[in-house]
């Protein structure tokens, strides 16, 4: 049943970091980088992940909260996870990219397959940040969510090992 994990995979760690909270048009964000050992997200991917987001946040948000996910995969390849709760309780997703030769960040066209079919979400180490962040925002849920308890969600936040 587990067939599906190549022989030659070797997993490692990673670390979630959380970087801010930044607001953009439409939307309240905490922000991770999601790096390993050696290759971390740097303050130029940052800067740029956050130029992208707040450049789409007009077409995308709608008086969201929620988190953004910068993760590095590998040297030069990077995922901008941009996650917002809507429905109450779900969080909606919007996953962009960037790769050697690209200036900036763009949708990531595996994400977005044929309605119906299965597609990849979360990989384990953004499950991390993500699980996290949805105990955080149950809590948020279960107060009056006036503004003493969104300032207690906004410094509800997550560093660590994934």
């Amino acid at each position: 049943m587990a067939g599906q994990v190549s022989s030659n995979y070797r997993h490692r760690r990673k670390t979630a970091r959380f970087i801010t909270l930044t607001k953009v048009p439409g939307a309240l964000l905490k922000v991770y980088a999601l790096e390993e050992a050696g290759l971390p997200v740097t303050m130029e991917m940052e800067d740029l992940a956050l130029r992208h987001v707040a450049r789409v946040a007009p077409e995308m948000f709608r008086d969201d909260c929620g988190f953004l996910i910068i993760h590095r995969c590998g040297q030069h390849f990077h995922f901008a996870i941009i996650n917002t709760w809507r429905g109450d309780n779900e969080v909606w997703e919007a996953v962009h990219h960037i790769d050697r030769g690209m200036t900036d960040f763009a949708p990531f066209p595996p994400a977005y397959q044929a309605s119906g079919a299965l597609r990849s979400t979360f990989c384990v180490w953004e499950m991390g940040i993500t699980a996290h962040e949805a105990k955080a925002w149950s809590r948020y849920l279960m107060t009056a969510r006036d503004a003493a308890a969104l300032a207690t969600w906004q410094s509800d936040v997550f560093n660590g090992e994934v």
